[in-house]
């Protein structure tokens, strides 16, 4: 578990009281939640996500943060928390109707970046927020449209070993990625795996629940 004690103050949320636990390894979505304050822990869910064809991405991606945060909270009971308020996001590429996940391979990541290149895909972050007594999940997507990889660039950039641990097997991030972004419909940070405003939002709704009820 790691754990950081540093507020940001830019942030204009009030965690007084709580313990917030952000239920990802991801530095990229630990970076992001920065952006509010970086006095919160990190516990990993052990949830197995397991994609059923049946489902919708909407569905998928909503019921694997879901299911994760209710991982992640039953953690927390175990622990040393007192009032603990899990934050847990998965994020999944949608080209064409079909989901594309981290890749495993080389192999993968060179069919998904030619899939993407020279195309328009959605991004799909799902957020849930939970608390003791209150659950909140949503999500946000944004489309990008992308210019078209050379194969050597797809080569070069798989080479970097970035695309094996992203949806889609690519880092909005990555300048070899940035470079090549005709143009995005949305929330940048849905791309990178947690939007902010999403997230807000719903910590937001969870801390006035509480507030009414004291």
């Amino acid at each position: 578990m790691i754990k950081s004690k540093t507020k940001n103050k830019n942030s204009d949320l009030s965690l007084n009281g709580y313990d917030l636990i952000l239920g990802s390894n991801s530095p990229r979505r630990r970076q992001l939640l920065s952006a509010f304050t970086t006095d919160f822990s990190i516990l990993v869910s052990d949830y197995d996500e397991k994609y059923n064809k049946s489902q919708s991405a909407k569905k998928y991606v909503l019921e694997c943060t879901l299911n994760k945060a209710i991982d992640v909270f039953k953690k927390c009971q175990l622990g040393q928390f007192s009032n603990p308020i899990v934050i847990c996001a998965d994020t999944i590429v949608v080209h064409k109707n079909t989901l594309l996940f981290k890749p495993t391979d080389k192999t993968q990541a060179q069919q998904m970046l030619q899939k993407l290149s020279n195309s328009t895909h959605q991004v799909m972050t799902a957020v849930c927020v939970k608390s003791l007594k209150h659950t909140f999940v949503s999500y946000s997507k944004s489309t990008i449209v992308f210019d078209k990889f050379s194969q050597t660039e797809i080569d070069n950039y798989i080479a970097t070993n970035s695309p094996f641990d992203k949806a889609g097997g690519y880092g909005i991030q990555d300048a070899q990625i940035a470079a090549k972004v005709k143009k995005i419909k949305g929330d940048t940070d849905t791309v990178v795996g947690l939007s902010l405003d999403l997230t807000k939002k719903l910590l937001d709704k969870i801390i006035k629940i509480d507030n009414k009820n004291k």
